[in-house]
């Protein structure tokens, strides 16, 4: 079946599987063969992600990978019974896999494609009126309005992970500002390596578009990760939206792959 985010190297793949939120499953042959793997994470109250699911060439085509899938999705279950979605976001080269995740009654979401940029500057015309700073906890609920106001249901993130992204070191979750009102918020993260830096999300309340907040946003992100040293910053967005596409092509993005993200829907 193949890996999907499977980290390369071994140190990283240590470092992953050993952080308190991921999982792993081994699925081990009467022989003593380890013939496949799988592995994810719970990222918030409502949804579990699978990280990845490898079968050695001997044994695919004979229901490891089933067993596997279901034996992780039974300890999401297990660790949160409130579980709504489980989703997979599947590389490119790796789209026939597919029909696989379709046989267990996954669904496609979106296909999203991926951005990449080594250059750190950013050289746009910002919005003055607007001030943007570190979010506080003060502005969680403000946030939460952002957010349910610019995404759906499966994409929205819960409270408790807003706040987290406050206090952790290699994360920052930023908002834009006007009259004390929250506009909209950009999250960040950059890898334990500080080798690449991950821009996650940004979101304006609509009323408030096409005032250059995001842009706004994005000028203090770049700087944030200038301050953090990483090489490059890479990013996703969804493949039918032109808008967002186009956004992030003049900011000097350069496409470097497609994905399909599939749920499964409790």
């Amino acid at each position: 079946m193949g890996d999907f985010e499977y980290p390369s190297q071994k140190a990283n793949f240590y470092s992953y599987i050993s952080t308190n939120r991921d999982l792993i499953k081994i699925s081990e042959e009467p022989s003593g063969i380890i013939s496949g793997f799988a592995f994810g994470h719970i990222t918030n109250q409502q949804k579990a992600r699978i990280r990845a699911i490898f079968v050695e060439s001997t044994w695919r085509n004979k229901g490891t990978g089933t067993k596997l899938l279901k034996s992780l999705e039974s300890e999401f279950l297990t660790r949160n019974p409130s579980l709504t979605y489980l989703s997979v976001r599947i590389p490119e080269e790796y789209f026939t896999s597919q029909p696989f995740f379709e046989n267990l009654n996954f669904e496609i979401v979106t296909k999203i494609n991926g951005y990449v940029t080594n250059n750190l500057s950013f050289p746009f015309s910002v919005n003055n009126q607007i001030s943007v700073r570190k979010a506080k906890k003060s502005d969680i609920e403000s946030i939460m309005q952002v957010e349910k106001e610019c995404f759906s249901k499966f994409w929205q993130i819960g409270p408790a992970r807003f706040a987290q992204m406050i206090n952790e070191k290699t994360e920052i979750l930023f908002v834009a500002l006007l009259n004390n009102k929250v506009l909209g918020y950009n999250f960040n993260t950059v890898s334990h390596r500080y080798q690449s830096g991950n821009y996650v999300r940004i979101a304006t309340l609509p009323e408030y578009r096409q005032k250059n907040i995001a842009t706004t946003l994005t000028a203090h992100a770049f700087k944030w990760f200038q301050s953090m040293r990483v090489k490059e910053i890479i990013l996703s967005t969804y493949a039918d939206s032109s808008f967002h596409n186009s956004m992030y092509q003049k900011w000097g993005f350069s496409k470097y792959e497609e994905e399909i993200i599939l749920a499964r829907e409790y």
